[in-house]
């Protein structure tokens, strides 16, 4: 099953490492899966604060999977 992924992770956060979100990447598209990882510089919170430009990033993300 092929659903589109957009991961926005921050670069600064202390709670999941950016490894995590790069092997998640990896290996999905090995298998072809329509995956997007945007990295920015935020903490692991941050994603979700409006006004931010983490959470501008977040909803592009949104945005993208939804237009």
């Amino acid at each position: 099953m092929h659903i589109p992924v957009r991961i926005v992770h921050g670069t600064e956060d202390d709670e999941v490492p950016m490894s995590q979100s790069n092997s998640y990447v990896k290996a999905a598209k090995r298998t072809g899966q329509d995956v997007r990882l945007e990295r920015v510089k935020a903490d692991h919170y941050v994603l979700i604060e409006p006004g931010t430009a983490a959470w501008a990033a977040t909803l592009a993300a949104i945005v993208d999977l939804t237009a």
